[in-house]
């Protein structure tokens, strides 16, 4: 288990972890507070991997393009899980950076009647 930012026991699982990206929350088990990952420390966790990947697609033979594939697989799997560190996350501040309806008003407005 992964140490909660909001209340430093552990309450995140290995598995929520491992599949966490910048769009994703986690919630811990003992306080039910939500943490995420910054898009910065998950993009650069993912760069090794994404390079390995890249340059298999330039190589010629098989067993080297099967080899870089599955170790840059691994390695955008891993790098994150133990690096990339969980950050405290707030409900409305995610609503309000992935909602279309970010620009609307909270309340209907009413039109002048002249």
């Amino acid at each position: 288990m992964f140490n909660c930012p909001h209340c430093e026991k552990p309450g995140i699982s290995p598995l929520r972890k491992a599949i966490l990206s910048p769009g994703l929350i986690a919630t811990c088990k003992s306080c039910c507070g939500t943490s995420g990952l910054r898009y910065s420390s998950w993009l650069t966790a993912m760069l090794p991997g994404s390079f390995l990947m890249i340059a298999a697609a330039f190589m010629e033979s098989d067993p080297v393009v099967w080899s870089l594939n599955g170790i840059g697989l691994i390695l955008m799997i891993i790098i994150p899980f133990i690096f990339a560190p969980l950050h405290k996350e707030d409900w409305w501040n995610l609503y309000a950076l992935y909602s279309y309806d970010f620009f609307l008003p909270a309340k209907p407005v009413r039109p002048i009647r002249p």
